[in-house]
């Protein structure tokens, strides 16, 4: 397995190589490419039976874990040791005792995070079937919880296709010779669980805008992370401390409301509240079954250069005399993600939030070469440092708004269109760009066809014609 770590970095030092490393040699067992030899190939990433057990259960030798037990299963003080240490990247799997055997990882990268996969039942279908008389909404949120789990551990989350949208076999546990009727993704079940969906770009945006969450060396977990609470009362607490503020992670694996007592979030952000109806203060009530996160800062956060900026600021600029405040959805749209992708059209430099100050590596500044998608925060908010203006793409990183739009001239007054090809209304009336407008093309200006028709994309699904559009 070394070998071939080796012969693929000579391709692509990027590609990840990982596999199903269980105890099944009955012999010369110390050439076994296995998670207790981890520490022989410390380049090579294991499927982490350590933090799928200890979430949901093992199978088919079931017992319940932390999202099926209500905090009240036998083994839950061995549960919550084992998900902290895997949580927290798996150095501590090493220590005997931890787990069913020692896994000396060398990294977190090592840990491939998941609670479903090819083998054994989907998510959905493994609650079902330990929790028969269980509502379909607790079913709901002990899915979302599960997945959060893995999503915002250290390591590689690994997340089965359907997975964020309830993926059901109809109960199979072993589909490898079922029809496909079983195998393939059920498109209609995606559509219909658009709310679950858009939870998990949710979790996928938090993961990408916070570095804190995707730590690689032991010693900086152990200097950035602390457990607050180690699962005390069904509650698992973990704080980050980083770049002037303390980000707080928090699941509630009891199936009742939980007061979060040893952390005040009185003048916290959240971030992500799976429920929806958490209140922050200096004692907060936790919902059941549920994932919280939340920012307290250290110090006065930046402002956004006025409140109008918010959300659809950097896609159109009015020259004329069309409101770009009144750009909204009708109520058909996809609902919009808490990050704007752009494709950057330029080699751009990262700064930090002074607006001059450029992140470094050995040395050199970093480049994010053009062509690259980028991920502009909070729905493309705009903050203007040193007279400049700036999308944020990750915790005190940020690019200047002038590398990722073209600007274009409207020749015509100009409907505004969803991706699905509707004119988007503000009340009964289309909103309409006027004649001589100048809008901002994103995606370097890149035209899709939508309906046969042609289009720029100028805000998270919102588009206009090309042919309403000054040529260059």
């Amino acid at each position: 397995m070394n070998d071939i770590r080796d012969e693929l970095n000579q391709i692509d030092p990027g590609m990840l190589l990982y596999g199903e490393g269980w105890d099944m040699r009955t012999a010369k067992r110390e050439i076994g490419a296995g998670q207790y030899n981890a520490d022989k190939i410390p380049s090579i990433g294991f499927f982490s039976d350590d933090i799928r057990n200890s979430v949901r259960s093992d199978e088919p030798n079931y017992a319940p874990g932390l999202v099926i037990g209500d905090g009240k299963e036998e083994k839950y003080e061995a549960d919550a040791k084992k998900f902290i240490a895997s949580y927290l990247g798996g150095k501590d799997l090493a220590i005997p005792g931890v787990t069913w055997q020692i896994h000396p990882y060398q990294s977190p990268s090592q840990t491939i995070n998941y609670v479903a996969c090819h083998d054994n039942r989907t998510l959905y279908d493994l609650l079902k079937w330990a929790l028969p008389k269980e509502s379909e909404a607790n079913i709901i949120k002990r899915d979302k919880l599960a997945t959060s789990m893995i999503m915002l551990a250290e390591g590689v989350p690994f997340v089965y296709g359907g997975q964020e949208a309830l993926r059901t076999k109809d109960g199979n546990n072993n589909s490898y010779n079922a029809p496909i009727e079983v195998n393939e993704i059920n498109w209609e079940r995606v559509k219909d669980n658009q709310d679950l969906v858009n939870y998990f770009k949710e979790l996928i945006n938090v993961r990408k805008s916070q570095p804190a969450l995707r730590l690689n060396n032991y010693d900086e977990i152990a200097k950035t992370v602390k457990t607050v609470n180690a699962g005390e009362g069904g509650i698992f607490t973990f704080a980050y401390k980083e770049d002037g503020k303390t980000l707080y992670v928090v699941f509630n694996v009891n199936d009742s409301n939980a007061e979060l007592n040893d952390v005040d979030l009185s003048k916290a952000d959240k971030l992500l509240d799976s429920d929806g109806n958490v209140v922050l203060g200096k004692t907060t009530t936790l919902m059941p079954l549920s994932t919280l996160i939340a920012v307290v800062p250290d110090e006065t956060p930046v402002t956004p250069e006025n409140p109008s900026d918010t959300g659809n600021t950097g896609s159109i600029t009015n020259t004329g005399s069309a409101d770009s405040s009144q750009i909204q959805g009708n109520g058909d749209t996809d609902k919009l993600l808490p990050a704007l992708d752009i494709v950057l059209t330029h080699n751009v430099y990262i700064y930090q939030n002074d607006g001059i100050t450029t992140l470094k590596e050995n040395g050199k500044n970093i480049v994010l070469k053009l062509g690259k998608t980028i991920h502009a925060m909070n729905n493309g908010q705009i903050f203007t440092f040193n007279g400049k203006k700036f999308y944020q793409i990750g915790e005190n990183e940020y690019v200047k708004v002038n590398n990722t739009l073209k600007r274009k001239v409207l020749i015509h007054n100009a409907f505004v269109y969803t991706k699905s090809g509707k004119a988007i209304k503000k009340g009964h009336k289309h909103i309409v760009l006027k004649k001589k407008s100048t809008i901002l093309a994103l995606d370097n200006d890149k035209i899709v066809t939508i309906k046969g028709k042609k289009f720029y994309r100028i805000g998270n699904n919102k588009y206009v014609k090309v042919a309403n559009v000054k040529k260059d």
